[in-house]
């Protein structure tokens, strides 16, 4: 799918009730293979089996999928769609929930250990985001030119003002652990967004996640946020029990992934 194919049925897709595009972009798409696009639904399918779709009815789904001969993810489905579609075979996939955290101040001596990674790292860091693939489901790995285009503030989700890093649990070859975090000051007081993070799957159940989640915090303080926020996986335990230990709660804005299984 070309750039400007994506972002026509981006555009088009704001014409149905629902739809995932919005949430988008179009670097993602670039091998995405085009399922429907008519009056009743528009639908790619990417490499990776994700599906993004646009629909005003639920059974346009349930039929696409019944069409397909391999696992298919279908992300931000709305809540009153989530029974009819475990009625029809769908198994959940993910449960994304905002997580905020809006007393920084309390952090403000948090140890600030880990610091920025380098962009020749980017290879380490995509090994380390490799190593982590699955453990949650709703962990997608990163790439090396993501990393990259992150510590490079070229990244498509970061604002033209947004100050972005990785910071890192080790260097070099010892290099297990990371954060991409980024500074977003679209207004007169700046936010920490947590994008991401991930421990090397041998070197976890060491603390080495609360090393990076203090120095995250830590970094934010000294760039003046006052307030912190990332999306987590409430079906991921683990990860949900280390943000909450540093303050984080979950707000009403979730995004429920559901998983096509092939029956």
């Amino acid at each position: 799918m070309t750039q400007e194919q994506f972002l026509d049925m981006q555009a088009r897709a704001k014409g149905f009730a629902y739809n995932s595009f919005a949430y988008m972009v179009a670097p993602d798409y670039q091998d995405a293979q085009i399922l429907k696009d008519d009056e009743a639904m528009i639908a790619a399918l990417r490499s990776d089996g994700t599906l993004s779709w646009a629909s005003s009815h639920v059974d346009n789904l349930i039929q696409l999928a019944k069409s397909l001969s391999r696992p298919t993810r279908m992300d931000f489905i709305p809540s009153h769609w989530e029974n009819p579609m475990l009625q029809a075979g769908f198994e959940p996939y993910a449960l994304f929930c905002e997580y905020v955290n809006n007393a920084l101040f309390m952090y403000k001596d948090a140890p600030l250990i880990c610091l920025p990674a380098k962009r020749e790292d980017a290879g380490r860091l995509e090994a380390v985001s490799l190593s982590c693939k699955d453990q949650s489901r709703g962990f997608k790995s990163d790439s090396a030119s993501w990393f990259e285009s992150w510590m490079d503030k070229t990244e498509p989700n970061l604002g033209k003002d947004d100050i972005s890093e990785v910071l890192c649990f080790g260097y070099g070859k010892n290099l297990i652990g990371y954060i991409a975090i980024a500074l977003q000051s679209s207004s007169s007081k700046p936010v920490l967004w947590i994008r991401a993070i991930a421990v090397s799957k041998s070197e976890q159940g060491r603390g080495i996640g609360r090393s990076l989640m203090s120095s995250a915090l830590r970094w934010g303080i000294n760039h003046k946020a006052r307030k912190a926020y990332l999306m987590c996986d409430k079906l991921n335990d683990h990860a949900r029990r280390l943000y909450e230990g540093f303050g984080f709660h979950c707000t009403k804005d979730e995004e429920l992934d559901l998983i096509w299984p092939v029956v």
